[in-house]
């Protein structure tokens, strides 16, 4: 077998009726109770997790003993794979703008879609408005994706890393995210920036802006 044609196997793991503690249990005479744990749930949002788990803390099992620590539980999202793009996922549209909000679903935008922009001298400090609209076409109801964004400066260099957990929940025949980011970036040369956005090794969109001095 060479190891261009070998594929590492999927790995599913079933937890129906399972029972999960994070809290630690109280203690007994004389003794504390045990620390709470940490529960990740990568990939699923949390009403599509229907496992019951228990994050609090046991109370102490005598006079004197300590109470158990809370427990905590945490979800994030898994890096997209060639089956989401198959199911539809993808950026229908993304742009920056002066100022956006979101309310029921539409959108507020001032001044978007820049070409350029201007910065007083270098380097200077800018907080960028990013609007991106995410297709996740017949991606299943429940699933989280990470979602990363990058920025490049004119030589290649990354200048910011970031992200961004997108649950799907939506049961519209039509599932469409606007997710809007405030991304801080220092401008340290003029020329052009890219804005890149991907989920783990999957590229999904580039967006392109120049940098001039205000005086050129």
């Amino acid at each position: 077998m060479t190891l261009e044609s070998y594929s590492p196997p999927n790995v599913y793991m079933n937890f129906q009726g399972a029972f999960f503690k994070a809290g630690g249990d109280g203690g007994y005479l004389g003794g504390d109770g045990g620390d709470g744990g940490v529960i990740n749930i990568v990939g699923v949002t949390p009403s599509g997790f229907h496992e019951p788990i228990d994050a609090d803390g046991g109370d102490g099992q005598a006079l004197g003993a300590g109470g158990g620590g809370g427990g905590v539980v945490s979800y994030t999202g898994r890096s997209a794979d060639i089956t989401d793009i198959d199911n539809g996922l993808k950026v229908s549209s993304i742009f920056l703008v002066d100022a956006v909000r979101e309310l029921q679903g539409l959108l507020y935008v001032l001044g978007g879609g820049w070409e350029w922009c201007t910065v007083p001298s270098l380097p200077c400090n800018l907080q960028l408005n990013l609007v991106c609209i995410f297709e996740t076409g017949s991606v299943p109801i429940n699933t989280m994706l990470r979602i990363d964004y990058s920025i490049e400066d004119p030589e290649g260099h990354t200048t910011l890393i970031s992200y961004y957990d997108l649950s799907i929940q939506s049961n519209s025949q039509i599932r469409r995210y606007p997710v809007i980011n405030l991304l801080p970036v220092e401008i340290n040369c003029v020329g052009v920036w890219c804005i890149k956005v991907s989920s783990g090794e999957i590229p999904l969109v580039k967006h392109n802006i120049e940098f001039r001095l205000a005086n050129d």
